[in-house]
């Protein structure tokens, strides 16, 4: 989930506008820097609390980091760490 924000961090609600054509980019990396894999989003939207909603399959297994970009900025906090198990995100 992602909480949107303002340039004086004020959280932006949502606007019920389209998410795609913010060009939001999903990567994921192994621990050292390298790519794994671009997954494919499934699913960009507003969930119920204003916060954007990225959904994609992960398909490497592994210590992962996921980088996050959205109109040609990294979003703050990125890399992500995630563990995935073969049929399991943790």
């Amino acid at each position: 989930m992602i909480v949107p924000r303002d340039a004086f961090g004020n959280n932006v609600t949502s606007t019920g506008q389209e998410l795609r054509p913010f060009n939001f980019t999903v990567s994921e990396l192994y621990e050292n820097g390298s790519i794994a894999n671009v997954p494919d989003i499934t699913h960009i939207g507003w969930n119920e609390f204003g916060q954007i909603i990225l959904e994609f399959i992960a398909t490497k297994s592994g210590n992962l980091l996921l980088h996050v970009e959205g109109g040609n900025q990294t979003l703050n906090g990125c890399p992500l760490m995630y563990k995935v198990n073969p049929g399991d995100v943790l």
